[in-house]
């Protein structure tokens, strides 16, 4: 962790801790060493945050829409915590490679699937998500390549 992470994490874990109820026993849990991969819903915009800054010492990377970066003050934040942008709605085989390094290096990868209110949407939607960068990576990485995707 470097001196500007230490600075901006630091308020933005107290801001989350004082909004959000922390499991500090349930943190403990995760390992301190090797790759790790959270999968979790989209809830809202303190997902990132409680992530990236409750999970110190380990270091964090999360997937962020390309257009979030259009934002002077998300670029900054997500930069600063390494987030990769994302294309949606394609295989972004560049994001997918960019994730396949951050678990080789033994880094945590969170992935927010779905956001919670669309739970509904994926599911008529199955074939569609399915093709879509994260199902893809998902299974390339763990299951080998999908032909026709």
């Amino acid at each position: 962790m470097n001196l500007a992470q230490i600075v901006v994490y630091s308020p933005l874990r107290a801001l989350t801790r004082t909004l959000c109820r922390v499991h500090d026993e349930e943190l403990a849990r995760i390992p301190r060493t090797g790759p790790l991969l959270i999968v979790a819903n989209h809830v809202n915009f303190l997902d990132a945050p409680i992530f990236y800054t409750h999970l110190i010492p380990r270091d964090v990377t999360g997937f962020a829409k390309i257009e979030t970066w259009k934002n002077p003050a998300i670029c900054f934040l997500f930069t600063l915590g390494g987030a990769i942008p994302i294309r949606r709605g394609v295989v972004d085989r560049t994001a997918i490679g960019l994730a396949r390094e951050v678990l080789r290096s033994g880094r945590i990868l969170a992935v927010y699937a779905f956001h919670a209110g669309s739970a509904c949407i994926a599911a008529r939607h199955a074939s569609r998500w399915f093709r879509s960068s994260y199902a893809h990576m998902w299974t390339t990485m763990f299951c080998g390549p999908i032909s026709g995707v």
